[in-house]
């Protein structure tokens, strides 16, 4: 599973496991969340398992300071 992607789970013991998989196991960076009663797993892959490989902030952030690079 390289790549990204979002998971869906209705118990955190399921989605503990999950990041515990993808960071152990695999080369991911991951965002757990709660949502109303799911659990929201955000993973991406990183060839070395480093966080700032990946972007997480706040959406009104985001908008205001992103722009994009030809």
């Amino acid at each position: 599973m390289i790549g990204e992607g979002e998971l869906v789970f209705s118990t955190p013991e399921a989605a503990f496991e999950t990041v515990r998989q993808l960071l152990t196991e695999g080369n991911y960076v991951v965002m757990l969340s709660r949502e109303e009663q799911f659990w929201i797993l955000n993973y991406i892959y990183s060839d070395r398992c480093d966080r700032n490989d990946a972007v997480f902030m706040r959406r009104d952030d985001f908008d205001e300071k992103y722009c994009e690079v030809s």
